[in-house]
């Protein structure tokens, strides 16, 4: 988290990929990652679609540029929320 904090806004995405920011899952050409690897415009140099499973985004997410995907799960972080990502987990996996 400190290291995070300590970037600054040229930072680029593969520098931050470098810094775990997003972590590959074996070969299946999907990652997760943290709000700072889903941030717009950057995170478009580096992923095809972003699935936000937050209750928080990004007023840029609202229109992705062409040939590029992008889905909000409201669902709240945390043991906040109890139900809700069991009720999207389904439609999540449907746009992966």
């Amino acid at each position: 988290v400190g290291r995070e904090r300590a970037l600054n806004e040229t930072t680029e995405l593969s520098e931050l990929h470098q810094l775990n920011t997003w972590d590959e899952i074996g070969d299946l050409r999907i990652s997760i990652g943290t709000r700072r690897a889903g941030r717009p415009p950057d995170c478009w140099d580096n992923f095809d679609a972003v699935l936000n499973v937050t209750d928080m985004e990004y007023e840029d997410m609202t229109t992705p540029p062409s040939g590029k995907y992008y889905l909000q799960l409201s669902v709240a972080e945390g043991k906040r929320d109890r139900t809700e990502l069991e009720r999207w987990l389904g439609p999540g996996i449907v746009f992966c």
